[in-house]
Formats: C-alpha cells, sequence, structure tokens
C-alpha cells in the first residue's frame, strides 16, 4: 500500500512523475517502479518523499504498516488504524479525483 500512498502524495500535489524525478533526485523510472509497487521503497527513498513533501516519514510508514496487517487477525487498536489508514488514502483519491475533474 505504500506504492499507493506515494503516488497518491505525487498526484495529490498535481506533479508529473518527471516533477517527483526531479524533486527527489530518483530516476524517473525508479519513480514508476516505486508507484507500481514493482520496487520496494528503502529507508534512503522514504527520507527523500519526507523531505521533498514536508511528509514524517512515519505517516507513510504508518500507512504502509496498516496495509500490511490488513489480512492477520488484529486486536481493536490495530483495525481502528488499518481503517484510519485506509480513510485517509479514500479521502486523498477523491480530493485528486475532485482536482482532475475540475482541470478538464
Amino acid at each position: 500500500m505504500i506504492n499507493k500512498a506515494i503516488k497518491l502524495l505525487r498526484q495529490y500535489h498535481d506533479y508529473s512523475i518527471l516533477e517527483v524525478s526531479n524533486l527527489l533526485e530518483i530516476d524517473s523510472s525508479i519513480i514508476r517502479k516505486l508507484e507500481s509497487g514493482e520496487k520496494p521503497l528503502t529507508h534512503d527513498v522514504l527520507s527523500k518523499y519526507s523531505n521533498g513533501f514536508d511528509i514524517p516519514i512515519s505517516a507513510l510508514i504508518f500507512i504502509s504498516e496498516s496495509a500490511n496487517r490488513k489480512s492477520q487477525k488484529s486486536n481493536f487498536s490495530v483495525r481502528l488504524k488499518e481503517q484510519v489508514a485506509d480513510k485517509a488514502l479514500k479521502i486523498m483519491e477523491w480530493v485528486v479525483e475532485k482536482e482532475n475533474k475540475s482541470k478538464a
């Protein structure tokens, strides 16, 4: 799910893959692979996203960890965190879709 989060982060800020590539100093082909889930995110890459988008690494990791635990049975607090992460991603998707529609 971290790949979905970084893609939505890019879309939310209305950046192209090339713009993110320049911002983070990461090759655009790598950005594509990260967003599609073909390539795992390293701590170094997470740090670049954190600095480039001014978002704590912990927020990116929280979303990722929540996604990884979805298939496991969990207690109430973990399920609540998963639901919050899901809702946050859905809100981000909605905002991106709304922005795209208003530009069309």
